[in-house]
């Protein structure tokens, strides 16, 4: 799964993005910086206007949890983050209607609107498209408390992701394989 880490630094976008570059993350042509070992990546763009007292940026992570967590303790411990969001979307063939009669098999909890449901403190969408969003949002997470909020989402979105049809689970795999 890709995840979607929102925060706030201190620092201006070229600062930051030079001292990421210390740190072997590369500049991309989309005013991005990547950061890529083995199966993981991580994109940071930044989103806030200039003259701000923080600047905010997205961290868009696809790999292993843990080494999610030890790049992000290690890019910004001394930096002091504000993080006030994790999310991620993950995409299905089925329609909305189908996704909330699965929801409906699983422990999710309704909300105040059809395709709104939450579970352990997780918000899940499903939209009219297909796709589900799983998000820990306005609040303000620790770095050592990222990795929980990421093992959270995962352990939440299994419980969808295991009512999926079985073609959909195997297409899922290959791409998460390719």
């Amino acid at each position: 799964m890709q995840f979607k880490v929102t925060c706030f630094f201190k620092e201006p976008t070229e600062r930051l993005f030079q001292i990421l570059e210390s740190k072997h993350f590369v500049r991309t042509l989309n005013n991005s910086i990547v950061w890529t070992h083995k199966d993981n990546r991580l994109e940071i763009f930044p989103f806030s206007a200039p003259g701000r007292e923080t600047n905010g940026y997205r961290f868009y992570y696809e790999g292993s949890s843990e080494v999610f967590q030890f790049a992000f303790n290690n890019l910004a411990g001394t930096l002091e983050p504000t993080i006030t969001g994790v999310e991620s979307t993950i995409t299905s063939t089925l329609n909305q209607k189908q996704l909330i009669n699965l929801a409906k098999q699983t422990r999710y909890r309704d909300c105040s609107m059809p395709g709104l449901y939450e579970l352990e403190g997780v918000g899940i969408v499903l939209m009219k498209n297909g796709e589900i969003n799983f998000q820990l949002r306005n609040r303000h997470f620790t770095i050592g408390r990222l990795h929980e909020a990421v093992m959270k989402i995962n352990r939440v979105a299994d419980q969808m992701l295991d009512k999926l049809p079985a073609a959909e689970k195997r297409n899922r795999k290959e791409r998460a394989l390719a």
